[in-house]
């Protein structure tokens, strides 16, 4: 887990790690988890079990890649 303004500070280096490696990272605020960075491929696979439990959802949603 890691605290926003940590995050904020090491903002590069915690992409670099969620992208090359199998890392992710609990933002938390005041103690607090808030958000979660996740690498692309775990949030399409997320997004694929979501779409999977979802009742009648029509194809798989897939990560904006911008």
């Amino acid at each position: 887990m890691m605290n926003a303004t940590t995050n904020r500070q090491e903002w590069r280096d915690v992409v670099e790690r969620v992208c090359h490696g199998d890392h992710r990272v609990i933002v938390e605020r005041s103690g607090i988890p808030v958000s979660a960075i996740v690498s692309d491929t775990d949030l399409n696979r997320l997004l694929e079990i979501a779409s999977d439990l979802s009742p009648g959802s029509r194809g798989r949603q897939t990560a904006d890649r911008r």
